[in-house]
């Protein structure tokens, strides 16, 4: 009954995560995910939700944050900043953050680039709609304000990442960091 419980509490947080749009946040991260031999559609999607926001707001700075390394990139951000580019979002407007392996990493040193820049602190982050929460508790913890832009999740595949995300989310509880 108390996993019940916590599953439930854990989804109404994500829910109201994702909820959480974006209107008019001067700052977008993009997080990259880790895709184990090439690039993989959760990153694809992010890459595209944020180009398509960008493109509305063309006075936005964006941070392409990832430093997993893949097939064909040295980062993940690299691959972001390149396949943005592509959407027609100026290279001037990118920001590579190549440094960080996790979610907690990609908002620790975004939030240092902010400060480094005299960026503003209420931040868009561009992620799986799943993800939002988590993205938004670390955010909150660096002392960013956070919105959502939700990109898109392939349906067979949400069952996985939904009971992967919940695990993380109550690491993320007990570690507190």
């Amino acid at each position: 009954l108390l996993i019940l419980i916590l599953v439930i509490v854990i989804n109404m947080k994500m829910v109201n995560a994702k909820n959480n749009i974006a209107g008019n946040e001067d700052v977008v991260i993009v997080l990259g995910c880790s895709c184990k031999s090439s690039i993989c559609e959760a990153l694809n999607q992010r890459i595209k939700t944020a180009a398509r926001y960008l493109d509305k707001h063309p006075d936005s700075v964006c941070i392409a944050s990832g430093g997993n390394t893949t097939e064909f990139y040295d980062s993940e951000a690299e691959y972001i900043a390149v396949e943005l580019a592509k959407y027609g979002v100026p290279k001037s407007k990118i920001i590579v953050e190549n440094k960080s392996k996790n979610t907690s990493e990609n908002i620790q040193n975004s939030k240092r680039i902010i400060d480094e820049k005299g960026l503003s602190k209420s931040v868009a982050i561009a992620t799986s709609e799943y993800h939002q929460y988590r993205a938004s508790l670390y955010a909150s913890r660096c002392g960013l304000k956070a919105k959502a832009i939700n990109a898109s999740t392939t349906k067979y595949m949400y069952p996985t990442y939904f009971t992967r995300e919940i695990i993380a989310i109550v690491a993320s509880w007990i570690r507190k960091k």
